[in-house]
């Protein structure tokens, strides 16, 4: 039989993990186990919005533990919604920077093109150099139904398990296996055309994060269905397209949306194309350069163009190519998901003391591109100046 064992690398290189071979009728009676705490999501929803703990964020004493369950309408349909889950961008859909299907017990087919079953794993990237990260094993089951009221909805249900084809990483990678008990969205059309009602019951518990930073988990993870709004609002204008006249006439519109932006305010630009862009273009496409906290906000449509580029450069500056080393493709499809990480390392050139730069040559270089700054364009001076290509890390 196969073993599972993760791949260790760098803290940026992909977890895999390779399945093994489930026994007999393991795979009937894990689909039996997913169908059944399916259900039980609906009934946890009904209980948390009977009692009025619909916006309650509740860190129980001594634990770790975190619940909350927060309702609010999204312009989506359920085809989107499926698409967006089932399709290339699963990753930003649910809310993880780094997630493997281990296993597809159901998949769509022609009488239930929106149901799915299978066992998946996930990590979270911790916001705080002080606490580890913390990772997930859990079957997700997503499916149709209709309500009391008759209304057509769809959900989808993660219920954390222990399964011998994902080892704990601990000693390996220095992982904390986290948990999550019923947690999942439920997604019911409204009166209105396009327009979904999300119900978010969100209960996990971190093992061992303190309970202010868990309480920011929670928080994060019930806006989860307003991401996944804008990250389907951002599939629609890559497809279809933006006028150019009314985001360069009127400064007031995002020029990754096309959304209105606030008239007062703090407004935020591309670090591109110098365009404003929103907060939810901001939260959902970035670009983080290795070793600095700053995060630069990029737009949508200069993703694929900025890595390209850093591409070239990466090309142009290298002695040779064998110094290269990209652990991910850069995707056109995937590039502007939600937290999917792609980056492009380069390899530490060794250079003796004498031929390396001087402090007073870096201080002249610095001076001069600060001068021609102006009469350059922003892509030629970055060409121009660099001595040599720094570590890049784009998390979109």
């Amino acid at each position: 039989m196969m073993q599972s064992t993760p791949r260790r690398g760098s803290t940026m290189e992909p977890i895999h993990f390779t399945p093994v071979q489930l026994y007999e009728n393991e795979r009937e009676d894990l689909i039996k186990l997913a169908h059944q705490q399916y259900k039980e999501l609906f009934k946890n929803v009904r209980f948390a919005q009977a009692n009025g703990f619909a916006t309650k964020v509740s860190a129980f004493a001594r634990t770790t533990r975190a619940t909350v369950c927060a309702e609010t309408k999204i312009h989506a349909t359920i085809p989107e919604l499926v698409d967006v889950f089932l399709g290339d961008r699963t990753n930003a859909a649910i809310g993880f920077a780094q997630s493997q299907q281990i296993y597809r017990f159901l998949a769509p087919t022609k009488e239930h093109p929106y149901r799915s079953c299978g066992m998946r794993w996930s990590l979270w990237h911790s916001p705080s150099k002080l606490i580890r990260q913390r990772d997930i094993v859990y079957l997700e089951y997503m499916d149709t139904f209709v309500d009391e009221r008759g209304r057509r909805g769809w959900a989808r249900m993660t219920q954390s398990l222990e399964h011998r084809s994902c080892p704990p990483l601990m000693g390996s990678h220095n992982v904390v296996r986290a948990f999550l008990h019923y947690c999942g969205t439920v997604y019911t059309e409204t009166d209105k055309p396009n327009i979904l009602e999300a119900v978010t019951y969100y209960d996990a518990d971190t093992q061992g994060v303190p309970p202010w930073m868990t309480k920011i988990v929670a928080n994060r993870k019930a806006k989860n269905p307003h991401n996944l709004e804008h990250l389907i609002r951002l599939e629609h204008v890559m497809k279809e397209g933006v006028e150019p006249q009314e985001t360069r006439v009127n400064g007031k519109f995002c020029a990754g949306c096309s959304a209105v932006l606030p008239k007062w305010g703090r407004h935020r630009k591309c670090r591109d194309c110098s365009e404003l862009i929103c907060k939810s273009c901001c939260d959902v496409v970035y670009c983080a350069i290795q070793g600095r906290k700053k995060l630069n906000r990029i737009c949508v449509h200069c993703v694929d163009d900025f890595l390209a580029r850093t591409n070239r450069q990466l090309e142009l500056t290298l002695p040779s190519s064998g110094s290269l080393h990209s652990d991910s493709k850069v995707n056109a499809h995937s590039s502007y998901s939600c937290r999917l990480i792609v980056q492009v390392r380069t390899g530490e050139i060794a250079t003796p003391a004498r031929q390396g730069p001087t402090a007073h040559s870096r201080r002249r270089l610095k001076r001069s591109s600060t001068r021609t700054w102006q009469a350059r364009s922003p892509r030629r001076e970055t060409e121009a100046v660099m001595p040599r290509p720094p570590r890049w890390t784009c998390r979109i």
